[in-house]
């Protein structure tokens, strides 16, 4: 395997003068963890993803991209480019990037790239097309590290989020093109908004809300973080919602909405921007009797115009340019001296 980048610098946050006695508002200073060598194509990049709170992993197309094609006054995503895709994939662990996996010829585009158990690797297309109850798109793509292809599952259409767990169970969230149907799914995958699958494609949960709950219209953000404990927060109302063992055992009806990715520490939450704030983070406390209140609003000083963010359990990955930065919830609680036990 080749290595490429190693650890530069700490990060520390940094409270902003002109704040107002509440602390409102606080800028940090992001970890950067790494800088990716130049030999690694980073105007091909098609996937950041965390596998967990110590990694994550990066995949770059290997010739030239074809994404979407214009139709008279439209746009339209390409689910399979002509003449298929190469893909080589890096794991970014403990400052360093290692190459895991080269692809040859694979005929979907690729949002996602997730881990499983065996040295495999899960690739999905966010997209799948329905053409007839023989004939639709398998879309979870597992490969072996060699790069042969293993096994190949339906995974549903207007997939926003893949992650899986340890134990290989692999979650899917839906945007509301999944939720409501496209792309010829008049009853389509991702009706419930969240389900989980094992390697075989086989369902194993789909989301129910519980009472004073609604239903999922837009799966704005998952986060596995455990085998046990999935989070999910989603649209029209943004309850965060965690889920244990499959059944729904808490909810919290958040101040911020719009977010698209979130960390989780105990008690805390760290979301990413807003509809009103891409670029800002909002750290959260989740109260009893579903109830959760802003304590800061924070400012990443040190990152400009992020390309890609990801989050797993307590930590958040950012891609800016070359570089890989990391915040984790609970030293970010720590240095902001609040008690994390409260």
């Amino acid at each position: 395997m080749k290595m490429f980048g190693s650890i530069k610098h700490y990060w520390t946050p940094i409270l902003d003068k002109k704040r107002s006695s509440s602390m409102k508002t606080t800028e940090i200073n992001a970890l950067k963890i790494l800088d990716l060598d130049t030999n690694i194509d980073l105007e091909k990049v098609v996937s950041f993803d965390a596998i967990d709170e110590e990694s994550a992993l990066l995949l770059i197309a290997k010739k030239e991209l074809n994404l979407r094609e214009e139709k008279g006054i439209g746009s339209f995503v390409i689910t399979q480019p002509k003449g298929g895709q190469n893909f080589v994939a890096y794991l970014l662990k403990s400052g360093q990037v290692n190459e895991v996996l080269y692809i040859e010829n694979e005929k979907f585009n690729i949002h996602s790239i997730q881990a499983l158990p065996e040295n495999r690797y899960l690739l999905t297309c966010a997209r799948s097309e329905f053409r007839s109850d023989t004939d639709f798109d398998r879309n979870g793509r597992i490969y072996n590290s060699d790069g042969n292809l293993v096994e190949n599952i339906l995974l549903g259409d207007g997939i926003q989020d893949v992650q899986t767990s340890k134990d290989g169970t692999i979650w899917t969230s839906y945007f509301d093109e999944g939720v409501f149907g496209n792309h010829g799914w008049r009853a389509p995958i991702g009706a419930a908004g969240l389900r989980a699958w094992t390697e075989k494609g086989e369902t194993c949960y789909e989301y129910s809300p519980m009472e004073k709950l609604d239903h999922i219209v837009d799966c704005y953000a998952i986060n596995v973080s455990s085998d046990q404990t999935t989070w999910a927060y989603y649209y029209t109302d943004f309850p965060l919602v965690k889920i244990e063992n499959k059944v729904i055992v808490d909810y919290w009806m958040m101040p911020v909405s719009g977010s698209s990715h979130f960390a989780i520490f105990k008690n805390f939450a760290l979301l990413t921007g807003g509809y009103r704030t891409s670029l800002s983070l909002n750290l959260v406390h989740l109260l009893p009797d579903h109830k959760a209140k802003t304590l800061l609003t924070l400012k990443i000083s040190n990152i400009d115009r992020p390309s890609a963010i990801t989050c797993r359990g307590k930590s958040i990955f950012i891609l800016e340019k070359s570089s890989v930065y990391l915040i984790s919830l609970d030293d970010l609680l720590e240095k902001l001296n609040i008690d994390h036990n409260r």
